[in-house]
This record gives structure tokens, sequence and C-alpha cells, in this order.
């Protein structure tokens, strides 16, 4: 949704921490994050053997203005509730990284706030053009 903005760099540690977001809870990709790691690929213009190793400490150094800071969080949260769950880890690992980005925990719980009504409306029209009602 915001990664259009990201440099090929920034893209290729996304690609990496989203894949670190997604095994943290259970370590494991589950068929449903699975298909939203290639549907991110493809939306990144990237292969899944793309991804960049990163060391958190210096995300600053990688996504260095808000705009790519506070999308970076927003993609966190959207690819951690992927299978409609917010696990305690994937709490901590967004927390880590938004304090090394200088983001404030009350923005992350905002967010993904927004995040949790955003996929309830498109859950809802999408029952309502394709349910049998």
């Amino acid at each position: 949704m915001f990664t259009e903005i990201f440099t090929t760099e920034q893209k290729k540690v996304f690609l990496t921490l989203a894949e670190d977001i997604l095994v943290i809870d259970d370590n494991k990709i589950d068929d449903r994050e699975q298909k939203y790691l290639l549907q991110l690929c493809n939306e990144l213009r990237l292969l899944p053997k793309d991804k960049l190793e990163y060391s958190i400490d210096k995300l600053n150094t990688i996504f260095t203005d808000d705009i790519e800071r506070k999308s970076l969080i927003i993609e966190l949260i959207f690819l951690a509730l992927s299978n409609d769950m917010f696990h305690e880890e994937q709490k901590k690992l967004i927390g880590q990284v938004a304090n090394i980005l200088s983001i404030q925990e009350t923005d992350i719980e905002k967010v993904h706030s927004e995040v949790v009504k955003m996929n309830e409306t498109q859950s809802f029209l999408l029952n309502y053009i394709f349910g049998d009602d």
C-alpha cells in the first residue's frame, strides 16, 4: 500500500522484515501468510530471494525520513494482521522497530486500531459483494 515510496534497498529490507513478522508468532509461514508474501513480492517488484539482511538497530539509517518510517510501521502492522491475529511477539518486534525509528507506542496503537477497522470494512464489503444474501 505504502511501499511504492521505498527505495530498492528499503524494499529488500522490508521484505526481510516482513518474513520476520510472519514467522515470529509460530516459527512458520502458513498458506495465507505465504500468499501474502508472494503478493508483497509482486507489489515490491522483487523475488523472494531478494531479501536483504538488516540490523534492527540500524533501521533508522535505512528508513531516514518520517514518511518512510511511518509507512514501514503501517506495512508491518498490516502484515502482522494478515492472519487476523496480532501476536505478542509481533507486537514486540514492531515495538522495537518503532523505537529505533523514534515512533511512539501510542502511534502504534492508533495505527493498529485503524488497520483493524480497515480490515473489518474490507471484509464487510467483500461479503456484501460476494456473499449469499
